[in-house]
């Protein structure tokens, strides 16, 4: 018989894996510049608490602060999620070898799994490591031959641009990163979680600590899982009877009274799976995105930059202002950069917009195709073995050095 109580706890489940779902989303994987739920709670709805606090509560110094906190965690560069994630990982860790270890082996989980368990730790300690500490390829006036290996497709990259803030060539695939204060090659996004950029160097240590999460997490929830049920066939709780704490009433076996009863008795490996399979889920889908951009051989910045292309249908310049929408009127801002080129003679960016003498529209003959794409196993080859990497890239870099008057060293780094 299913009582207010079951409803209540399945309720706070499905609650919970909601709300951390939901967080995840909003204040992790979404970007607030092309999420609209992600920028009405991580812009929008700080800016109207900043306000009301500064009208009516805090006043203007203490509002200040708190506008100057919000931007140091949101808006620059930080080791926050860093440490969060350190938190959320040796804290999982230590309540699996504190309670869990201590229900194995049994029935359906072997010895070894002991061991296993701790080869999966360190592994993702060590792949976390390696993600942080590995560059994404950052390009400057000595190395920029280096990074010089994809042609300009002339629809999401042109020539003949520079980067107002580094002042270098913008290197096709390349985009200025405002976190870390570099011009990185083969822009893919920025990670908070490893406070740092992923380029092109450092792209296949990224994608191996996605993978190495990914396997922990699936990992660490099905051995919860075979714990769990071990658990229920040692003292047959599908056979017991309960008896309720508040009408002192005996109650049968259902799912919702046993996993009571296991929350109860396991709070701390509980939560810990709660967690872990909501992780799991959201990691999967973050590495088949990944895994997909690699297949289509694009990265992340330009799935979004083509994604925006074929719905405005606008031509596109390699100014990132011209594709990051950060409001509503971000179309007319577009048209106003368009005409004030047009006034100065300029045309090279973007294209006129008007129409043709036998009245077709210029914009639908733009190409979409993806001249990076070059067939799967090229792709995955790209990500392997980056062209930086490679020794012909090493040795442009070499040669542009020398031309340069700099000191060749035996192995260049990126500054």
């Amino acid at each position: 018989m299913t009582t207010m109580n079951d409803y209540i706890f399945a309720t706070a489940i499905i609650l919970y894996v909601f709300f951390v779902a939901f967080f995840l989303y909003v204040c992790v994987l979404a970007d607030p510049r092309k999420s609209r739920i992600a920028r009405k709670i991580t812009i929008e709805l700080p800016q109207l608490l900043y306000s009301a606090c500064e009208e009516r509560i805090l006043g203007t110094d203490r509002t200040e602060s708190l506008a100057k906190l919000h931007k140091a965690l949101f808006r620059e560069r930080n080791s926050v999620l860093q440490i969060l994630y350190l938190i959320l990982v040796l804290g999982g860790w230590s309540i699996m070898f504190t309670y869990g270890y201590a229900h194995i082996p049994n029935k359906y989980v072997p010895e070894w799994h002991r061991y296993s368990g701790l080869v999966c730790f360190f592994a993702c300690m060590t792949s976390f490591r390696m993600a942080c500490r590995t560059h994404p390829g950052y390009i400057t006036a000595r190395n920029i031959d280096r990074f010089d290996n994809y042609p300009y497709d002339n629809i999401l990259y042109k020539e003949a641009n520079i980067c107002p803030t580094a002042k270098i060539r913008k290197l096709a695939r390349s985009k200025y990163d405002r976190m870390t204060k570099g011009h990185v090659a083969r822009f893919d996004h920025y990670c908070a979680w490893i406070n740092q950029a992923v380029g092109e160097e450092n792209y296949r240590t990224f994608l191996l600590f996605l993978i190495v999460q990914v396997v922990m997490c699936w990992y660490g929830s099905i051995i919860h899982y075979y714990i769990f049920k071990n658990e229920i066939e040692e003292l047959q709780l599908w056979r017991a009877k309960f008896i309720n704490a508040k009408t002192k009433m005996e109650v049968d076996a259902n799912i919702w009274v046993v996993l009571q009863f296991l929350f109860a008795r396991h709070g701390p490996m509980a939560a810990h799976l709660l967690l872990m399979s909501v992780m799991a889920l959201i990691l999967s889908s973050f590495l088949l995105f990944h895994l997909h951009l690699i297949v289509r051989g694009m990265t992340t910045n330009e799935f979004y930059k083509w994604r925006n292309l074929r719905r405005k249908k606008l031509p596109h310049s390699s100014n990132e202002s011209d594709f990051v929408k950060e409001s509503e009127d971000s179309i007319n801002t577009v048209k106003q950069k368009t005409n004030r080129r047009n006034r100065n003679g300029d045309s090279s960016d973007i294209p006129d917009n008007s129409k043709k003498e036998d009245g077709s529209d210029p914009r639908e003959e733009i190409s979409f195709h993806n001249i990076y794409n070059l067939g799967i196993i090229e792709n995955f080859m790209e990500v392997i073995s980056p062209r930086s990497l490679r020794p012909m890239g090493e040795w442009r870099g070499f040669r542009h050095a020398w031309l340069s008057g700099y000191k060749i060293t035996s192995k260049m780094k990126t500054s």
